[in-house]
């Protein structure tokens, strides 16, 4: 079974943001803060902060939630 992806680059406005270590992105007027805590070969780790009640899932979990 092939389930469409949910990110779609002609859906919604798209802003690519370049981040160097232990900088950051705001979302939402500081609502939601991402952090880029470790880069190490092909990975990336991010630190998100954000109220409990703001959902965070990673896009993989998300598309395998939707497809079922």
């Amino acid at each position: 079974m092939v389930v469409p992806s949910l990110f779609k680059e002609d859906q919604m406005p798209s802003l690519i943001l370049t981040r160097k270590l232990n900088e950051w992105v705001d979302i939402a007027e500081g609502e939601i803060k991402v952090k880029v805590v470790r880069i190490s070969g092909g990975q990336v780790k991010l630190m998100f902060q954000a109220d409990a009640d703001i959902p965070i899932m990673r896009g993989e979990l998300l598309e395998k939630k939707v497809a079922t």
